[in-house]
């Protein structure tokens, strides 16, 4: 029922029907180029890609082709990343420390500072040392460079954190930067309306919202985001920071957005996904997905929230009876919770902002439609040390196997928490629900932590 990639595949899904994939042929074939074609033009279709951008496909996943873009497209100014969330702290080190691009890292906070000095004609950069890490914030008062200068440069961001369940996508801020908008749209592409014109480059994978094979990734560019490629390789073959060969698997030529891949795929893999993205549309495409994403999303906040157990306790609500003795609390791992109306508010997130005062700054920030992350709050689970949490977690998911309830366990890398996938292949009932509620308490009651 529920994996946060791969993801459930989609309800037409039948291994036989596989059996029609380009066999004995290799990518530069004509048979070759002509599946991926059917492949581009299937994606620009069901993602409503604009005609005169390019799309184009290697393998490595949304990771291969996100590292293509950087390597081909970034270097010839400096590049801001956001940096919140697990994944755009991975592409931050990646550019700054690994690949040493010039740039800085932008938090969250910083992002809603930049903005208000440009909207009062005032100057604002903070002299944010990438090599302390992402834990540095800052002060108005740190002060180095006029505002436009940080609009003139490339700017990476990550649009769905899937380790949080959050999404970042603040239009007012993307439309005044002038450099590259290069953005990572794995777990909002399929899900989500994705505006390209305030994009120049981005990249994706198929396993997420649709249930596709792994492996594929795809590069979306505009003609800006191709014009700089074609730049960069008169100037040199090499980055321009890592000073060596860009290497051949993942050079961006013209070829790349004529169906011709730097490599063989598995043609397998390729025939899958054309076959996801068909019973996606077949189903309504990007209307119906965000429709059924929302109703994932609301059938799980109301009944984790509010089904009782044998004992008529609520489980999961937003107070406690007992002084949160029971286990009556659970909050998203945003800090997203539900009250008593069924209103969804919007609180801090522990990952970006550690202070109440800086609520105000984290507006942009918004609920991801294709994960929904969410943890345990009450007096003897916040007593439990983070393995213990861990543990926990892991045995319920362990025993919700057997219900056919899969990939619930929250990403390694975050705090302890479970992650449901409310992904457009995933229709939520309460049956499988209350197995979740069942066992959890289950669980608990073993444990000694109720």
């Amino acid at each position: 029922m529920f994996s946060s990639g791969p993801t459930k595949k989609h309800c037409d899904f039948d291994i036989k029907s596989l059996g029609n994939f380009l066999k004995q042929r290799n990518h530069v074939s004509d048979q070759g180029i002509e599946k991926i074609k059917e492949l581009s033009d299937k994606v620009r279709e069901s993602l409503k890609i604009p005609h005169d951008y390019k799309i184009g496909f290697v393998n490595g996943s949304c990771t291969g082709a996100l590292e293509a873009v950087f390597w081909n497209a970034l270097g010839d100014r400096s590049v801001f990343v956001l940096d919140y969330g697990l994944f755009g702290k991975r592409w931050a080190d990646d550019i700054l420390l690994n690949i040493k691009m010039p740039g800085k890292r932008l938090d969250l906070s910083q992002i809603e500072l930049i903005k208000k000095a440009a909207s009062n004609n005032g100057s604002y950069n903070s002299s944010y040392d990438t090599s302390k890490g992402s834990e540095l914030r800052v002060s108005e008062k740190e002060i180095e460079y006029e505002t436009p200068i940080i609009y003139d440069n490339d700017f990476v961001f990550t649009m769905t954190e899937t380790a949080t369940g959050e999404k970042w996508f603040d239009k007012e801020f993307l439309r005044k930067v002038k450099g590259l908008r290069i953005a990572d749209l794995t777990s909002a592409v399929f899900c989500e309306e994705i505006e390209w014109d305030f994009l120049d480059c981005a990249a994706f994978s198929f396993q997420k919202a649709l249930g596709a094979e792994a492996g594929l990734g795809c590069i979306v560019m505009n003609p800006k985001g191709f014009r700089r490629v074609l730049e960069r390789e008169k100037i040199s073959n090499k980055s321009v920071c890592a000073k060596f060969p860009i290497p051949r698997f993942m050079k961006i030529t013209e070829n790349l957005f004529k169906n011709i891949m730097p490599n063989t795929p598995s043609f397998i893999v390729v025939e899958d996904i054309i076959q996801s993205i068909n019973s996606f549309m077949k189903l309504g495409g990007i209307k119906n997905s965000i429709k059924e994403c929302t109703n994932n999303r609301e059938c799980l906040l109301k009944n984790i929230c509010y089904l009782e157990n044998v004992n008529k306790a609520c489980l999961f609500d937003n107070e406690s009876s007992d002084g949160g003795y029971a286990m009556n609390n659970i909050h998203t791992c945003n800090e997203t919770i539900e009250n008593n109306d069924n209103d969804v508010k919007n609180l801090k997130s522990e990952f970006i902002a550690k202070s109440g005062n800086e609520l105000d700054t984290l507006r942009s920030i918004q609920q991801s439609n294709y994960v929904l992350c969410l943890k345990p709050s009450y007096k003897k689970w916040n007593y439990l040390s983070k393995n213990e949490k861990w543990n926990f977690i892991n045995l319920v998911a362990e025993k919700l196997e057997g219900y056919d309830v899969l990939g619930i366990v929250g990403h390694s890398m975050s705090e302890p928490c479970f992650r449901f996938c409310t992904g457009p292949t995933i229709f939520v009932n309460k049956q499988y629900i209350k197995y979740f509620m069942q066992t959890f308490i289950n669980v608990a009651e073993d444990k000694d932590i109720t």
